[in-house]
Parts: structure tokens; sequence; C-alpha cells
């Protein structure tokens, strides 16, 4: 092999080379900015729904105090583990209907037990005394 041919076939080897190095190089870039951009979009979505159900806990919790007075706070540690926003928001426009505490128990507690088994966690839920 003559030297045109072997500078030739290093000029290959080197290209290969360089053209897998640069491959990486973008590849581990891209990979960081489109975890960047996924992580800002997860943590957006994350704050909005945090949001929303802390607007629908408290909406419920004035809700309660309003019509039962303070001793009906004593439910939110309860109602703050549902997490399902259309379950809070169905809770809070119950409590319209609803006559008495019993009865608001009975509503709000339907729903936390269908979610609880939705999680897996089944929960014998003890009446509050």
């Amino acid at each position: 092999m003559g030297p045109v041919q072997q500078a030739w076939e290093n000029g290959i080897q080197q290209g290969i080379q360089d053209g897998i190095q640069q491959g990486f190089q973008n590849g581990i870039q891209q990979g960081i900015q489109d975890g960047i951009q996924q992580g800002f979009q997860n943590g957006i979505q994350q704050g909005f729904q945090n949001g929303i159900q802390q607007g629908a806990r408290q909406g419920i919790a004035l809700g309660i105090e309003l019509k039962f007075g303070p001793e009906g706070l004593a439910l939110m540690p309860e109602i703050g583990r549902i997490q399902d926003i259309q379950s809070l928001n169905t809770i809070h426009n119950g409590l319209r209907s609803v006559e008495s505490l019993d009865e608001f128990q009975r509503m709000y507690r339907g729903y936390l037990e269908k979610e609880t088994e939705q999680n897996g966690k089944r929960k014998t839920i003890q009446p509050n005394t």
C-alpha cells in the first residue's frame, strides 16, 4: 500500500472516529436538553395540580366551618388524603346538600375509600369519636 493510500485510509479512520465522538457528544447534549425540558414541564404540571388540590381543600374547609362550625374542621386531615381533583370538587359541591356532619362524612368517605382502593391500599376508615 502506497503512502497516498495509507493517508487516505488514515483520514477515513480519523473521520469515522471524529464523527462517532461528535455524534456521541451531540446525543448527550440533546438528551440533557430534553431531560431539562421534560423536568420543567413535569414540574409546572405538578405545581398546577397541587395548587388546584390546595384550593379545593381550602374551599372545603371554609364550607365545613361555615356550615358546621369549627368542630367540623376536625375532618380535614381525612379529607386531605383525597388527591383526585374531581372528587374534591364533588365533595365541595356536596356541602350544599348535606344536612349533618354525619351525612357529610358518609359522602366524602365514599370518595376516600374509592381512591384508597384504586391506590391498592385498602384501609378501613374508623369513624371520628
